[in-house]
């Protein structure tokens, strides 16, 4: 089982922040995100944010991906018991 945290504003397109999911083998992060993409209680959360319709590479070039408290990169792996926390970097001024 994969614990998955959504941060705001991702968080506000699903009903609750923390989530699981049973994922199975261990998969490069890229296909978790592909997998959470194609999960229907999480499609509103990836559709209603244009650059969330493009590839798992597209989503980790623009949003923050972090698996066990490491930012993640395309050859970082998921496996049963991590905890994935996705969330948009802040920017302001």
């Amino acid at each position: 089982m994969v614990k998955i945290v959504f941060y705001p504003p991702i968080a506000h397109k699903v009903h609750k922040v923390e989530h699981d999911m049973a994922v199975g083998s261990a998969m490069r992060v890229g296909d978790f995100i592909a997998l959470l993409k194609g999960e229907k209680r999480f499609a509103t959360c990836f559709e209603r944010i244009s650059f969330y319709s493009g590839s798992a590479s597209d989503l980790l070039r623009e949003a923050i991906v972090i698996i066990n408290d490491e930012v993640a990169g395309e050859n970082s792996w998921v496996r049963d018991g991590d905890v994935v926390k996705i969330l948009l970097p802040l920017a302001g001024g």
